[in-house]
């Protein structure tokens, strides 16, 4: 049978604006708002998705193996750059989530949501395309 899941990742640093805690609220907050009762969790806590690729993350690899066994219908998830920050590997997981029809819900309100066709794949490359860039430019706000 395939669930309804929710992810969560915050940074290494001590940057909190995306915090576990925060993240999950938002989650159970959608949840009850749309009626999609989350049935598993998978987290990354403490972990960079700069410094940790796709597969160095437990709770990220754990999720796409149960995405890879039609486990998963719903994602919950704060913003695309929790699941990725560099556009390479968004998109490979991206096309997992294509691949297996997964529905993506972000829980934040500022986030464009996703779909599944030739206009939104390259959307979702734009996209992923500015949350590393955003990276780039944290960096170079905290070394001036």
């Amino acid at each position: 049978m395939k669930k309804t899941v929710a992810y969560y990742r915050n940074s290494s640093d001590n940057y909190q604006e995306n915090s576990i805690k925060m993240q999950e609220n938002q989650a159970k907050e959608y949840s009850v708002s749309n009626a999609l009762p989350i049935h598993k969790v998978y987290k990354d806590d403490n972990t960079s998705a700069i410094k940790f690729g796709i597969n160095d993350r437990k709770g990220l690899t754990h999720l796409l193996e149960d995405i890879k066994n039609g486990r998963v219908e719903n994602l919950l998830v704060y913003k695309r750059d929790r699941l990725a920050r560099k556009s390479e590997e968004y998109m490979k997981i991206y096309e997992i989530l294509k691949e297996h029809k997964v529905r993506v819900h972000f829980t934040s309100a500022s986030e464009y949501p996703m779909s599944y066709n030739n206009l939104s794949e390259f959307i979702e490359l734009i996209l992923s395309g500015m949350v590393e860039h955003e990276v780039k430019q944290m960096k170079e706000r905290i070394s001036h």
